[in-house]
């Protein structure tokens, strides 16, 4: 009986180890995967040649500024984002 007991606990024991090993190989696989799919978009931005380029942020605040202060409607803008399939 306390064989079956040290053999049972080693066996918990065992299953646990392994359990945090493959939480960890997830985790690492995980942040490779982020950090792999963060390096693809900043490469598909710089090989952007030419094409609608977006205004910059700054650029349409002060336009909207301006569109309120002499009393025009305010530009309403949308965005359309195009993905390679």
């Amino acid at each position: 009986m306390i064989f079956e007991k040290l053999n049972s606990d080693s066996t918990l024991k065992d299953f646990l180890d392994e359990a945090q090993k493959e939480k960890k190989e997830l985790e690492e696989s995980y942040q490779e995967s982020k950090r792999q799919a963060i390096e693809r978009r900043l490469k598909e931005k710089k090989n952007k040649h030419g094409g609608a380029q977006e205004e910059s942020k700054m650029i349409e605040k002060i336009q909207d500024q301006w569109c309120r202060n002499n009393g025009y409607p305010v530009i309403k803008r949308k965005r359309i984002k195009y993905s390679i399939q």
